[in-house]
């Protein structure tokens, strides 16, 4: 019986753990790789303007769409890939 009662004592420490350790997944690391492919995939069908990339830190100036550009609202920053 005793070892019985040791073996669930262990199996409610184990699936105490993974709960922990998923919910630090789900509620601090998720959220920052979920965003930066978001990003990344933003700034893949982005139009940028990299004219002045090695001045800003190898950063372009990118819009969503040629009306964004035009209007000169709506932009962001991608890494330049050139």
């Amino acid at each position: 019986m005793r070892e019985a009662t040791t073996e669930v004592s262990l199996l409610v420490i184990v699936a105490i753990s993974v709960a922990i350790m998923m919910a630090f997944f789900f509620g601090v690391i998720w959220p920052h790789i979920r965003n930066n492919y978001q990003r990344e995939a933003n700034c893949k069908n982005a139009i940028c303007d990299c004219s002045n990339a090695k001045n800003n830190n190898y950063m372009c100036k990118c819009w969503a769409s040629n009306k964004d550009k035009a209007s000169n609202n709506n932009s962001f920053t991608c890494a330049w890939e050139g």
